[in-house]
This record gives C-alpha cells, structure tokens and sequence, in this order.
C-alpha cells in the first residue's frame, strides 16, 4: 500500500508541475507582449513667411528756372522741356536753357540714370547741338569752363548732335525715397543747353524740329 500510496502520489505530483511551470512560461510571454505598448503626446508648429516687390519710380519737373512744386512721373504722357526763351525762333547763334530735375519718389528704391538721345525730326533738328551739365541754375554762367560743371552730354568746349546721349556707364545717382508721403528722394539738377550755331545755312528759315530723349533709370539692388 505504501508503495502505491507513493506511486500515486508522484503520479499526481508530476502533472500539477508541469500545469505550473506551463501557466508561470504563458505569463512570462504576456508580460513581454505588454511592454512593447507605448504611449506619446504630440504637438506641431507652422511657419510662414510674407513676400513683397519694392517699387522703384522716377519722377520730373521740368519748370524752368526750377522751383519745387510741379513733379511728376509722366507714366502716361511725354514731359517737355521749358525753356527761358521760347526755342521756336532761334537764329544763328542763338542758345536757349531748360532745366530738368529728377528724383526718386515717396517710398521709391534709388537707383541711376542716364539721358538716351533719339535724335530729332524736322529740316532744323540736324543743325541743332546741346550739352547737358547737372546745375540747379541754368544759363550760360552754369556752363562756364571756371564754374567747373560736371557734363554728361557734350565739354566744356563743344556741343554735340541731338542724337548723342549721355555715356550710360556714367549716370547720375538718384538718392532712395522716404517712406514719407512728404519725402521722396533728393532731387538732381539737370541743365540742358541747345544751339543753334552760327553759320547755320539760310535755307534753316522757318525750319522746325522736334527732339526727344528719354531718362533711363535703373535700380539694382540685393
């Protein structure tokens, strides 16, 4: 009896362990699965940015003599010239002077510029030579070789056609507007001088002309 008693007893020992150490390997896999569960907070931030174009606008005034007042950018109409003298019965050696400011607008970039000569029309136009200097006065004193003018068309000693403009690898500097309304740019002071010279042939008489140029301009900036 001891013996079976035994027996038994290992019989049903045997079988509880192995349910044991059966149930103790299925939670030691649970316990693994478990682990591989994370939890997060998330969040985000946008960007963006805004983009504009500058502006860069040249304005003129062509009173002469000059006075503030009168500018203009003449997007839609041709400016003219004012001389002292009305330039429509000139002589032989008769001179006549108009100036013309330029300036940067109200809020406008800075930039350069330089006068591009179209000739002119008409049986006078081939006779006729000018010079242009940058003077706020303008007559003959201004052009004057001791009162030491900066020329951008023509010298000190010679007129040219009006079809020869002014060098553009040499132009003049237009100052930057101020955001202003009341501010545009420091204006520069153009004097333009136009001959007719004497010896002009007789043939000239009642002879019109008509000459145009225009103020290129440009800005370059980063």
């Amino acid at each position: 009896m001891t013996g079976q008693a035994g027996g038994l007893s290992a019989a049903l020992g045997r079988p509880w362990w192995v349910r044991l150490r059966a149930v103790l390997a299925t939670g030691l896999v649970l316990g693994v699965g478990t682990t591989t569960t994370l939890a997060a907070w998330t969040d985000q931030v946008d960007v963006e940015a805004s983009f504009g174009a500058s502006t860069f606008v040249v304005e003129a005034n062509t009173t002469t003599p000059y006075v503030d007042g009168s500018w203009s950018a003449y997007s839609d109409e041709t400016a003219e010239l004012q001389f002292d003298i009305p330039a429509t019965d000139m002589t032989p050696g008769s001179t006549r002077y108009a100036s013309l400011a330029l300036r940067a607008g109200a809020g406008s970039l800075g930039g350069d510029a330089s006068l591009t000569a179209h000739g002119a029309d008409g049986g006078l136009g081939a006779a006729l030579q000018y010079r242009v200097i940058t003077s706020r006065t303008c007559d003959s004193a201004a052009f004057d070789a001791a009162a030491g003018a900066a020329y951008l068309v023509g010298s000190p000693g010679a007129s040219v056609s009006l079809a020869i403009g002014q060098d553009p690898e040499d132009p003049v500097g237009l100052p930057e507007g101020s955001e202003d309304p009341a501010a545009p740019g420091v204006p520069v002071h153009l004097c333009v001088e136009v001959s007719l010279p004497e010896g002009a042939p007789t043939e000239l008489q009642g002879q019109q002309a008509t000459a145009r140029w225009t103020v290129e301009a440009i800005s370059e900036t980063t």
